[in-house]
C-alpha cells in the first residue's frame, strides 16, 4: 500500500488518477465541522466510499446517513488504487472530499467542533 502526502500537487491530481467521483454533494444546508484536521484513511481499490459533506455523521469521515433531511447528500467516489489519503474534516474544502488546509484557518480553528462557521 502507498501512502500519499498532502500536496496541492496531490489533491488537485488525486480525483483524476485514484479515485472516480461519482455525485458530489449540493447543500444548501450548514455545514458542521467534524473536525480540526484531516482524516487519514486507507482506501481499497474498487471500494466505493461515501465522505460526509454535512458534518453530522458518528463514521467521520464516512456518511452514516445523517444528513437525511437537510437537503445535503454524500460525496460518492470508487478507490481506483488501493492507497491512503486525506479526507477533510472540517467540510470546508474547495476539494472535496480532499484536504487542501482549510481547517488551518482562523474561523475553523476558533469555532468549536460540532457547530457551523458564523
Amino acid at each position: 500500500m502507498s501512502t500519499k502526502f498532502l500536496s496541492r500537487s496531490f489533491i488537485f491530481s488525486i480525483g483524476r488518477q485514484w479515485c472516480q467521483i461519482r455525485n458530489g454533494s449540493t447543500s444548501t444546508g450548514k455545514v458542521i465541522v467534524a473536525s480540526k484536521e484531516p482524516f487519514c484513511e486507507s482506501l481499497t481499490k474498487g471500494t466505493r466510499y461515501s465522505w460526509c459533506t454535512c458534518g453530522l455523521s458518528h463514521k467521520q469521515p464516512f456518511c452514516d446517513g445523517s444528513h437525511k433531511g437537510s437537503g445535503m447528500r454524500p460525496h460518492r467516489m470508487k478507490a481506483e488504487e488501493t492507497c491512503e489519503v486525506f479526507f477533510c474534516g472540517c467540510k470546508q474544502t474547495k476539494t472535496p472530499p480532499y484536504c487542501d488546509g482549510s481547517h488551518m484557518s482562523d474561523d475553523v480553528q476558533a469555532c468549536v467542533i460540532g457547530s457551523s462557521l458564523s
